[in-house]
């Protein structure tokens, strides 16, 4: 069996690779059966697939094809997804045995100090007081360089 990277990303995408190409097939805009010889790229939108897709058919691995997925849901899933938010990221190395684990949350705003949130029963966990700094990107960049 050949060794396999899995990249898990906050977007929803899966995707796997074992380090060789697909299969140079063109990515289809419309959803059927998928056959892939090399790896696969699954999320919530077609779009998001198929950029993974394309970068993964061009020679790029999973971390390569996740991070691909990842700009592209912040242009198509804006619903839900976006660079402004977080980005956890959890990398398998089947080579390596391997687990690497991209936090990608970011810290809370300097001004959020204990005393901002005293008298209230829980940081809110919408809004300007519950935001975190945007992680998205250096969460990707951080996969990227891993």
């Amino acid at each position: 069996m050949q060794a396999r990277t899995i990249l898990t990303v906050a977007c929803g995408a899966i995707l796997a690779c074992d380090g060789a190409t697909l299969s140079g097939q063109q990515p289809r805009s419309i959803r059927g059966e998928v056959h892939a010889a090399h790896g696969i790229v699954a999320a919530g939108r077609t779009f998001t697939v198929d950029a993974g897709t394309r970068i993964m058919a061009a020679g790029g691995n999973a971390i390569d094809g996740g991070v691909a997925s990842i700009f592209a849901a912040a242009v198509t899933e804006i619903s839900h997804f976006g660079l402004g938010g977080e980005a956890p990221i959890i990398i398998y190395s089947a080579r390596d045995q391997r687990v690497i684990v991209v936090n990608g949350q970011g810290p809370a705003p300097k001004a959020a100090t204990p005393q901002l949130f005293a008298g209230k029963d829980a940081i809110p966990g919408n809004g300007p007081l519950g935001a975190t700094l945007p992680a998205a990107v250096d969460s990707a960049a951080i996969a990227l360089a891993k």
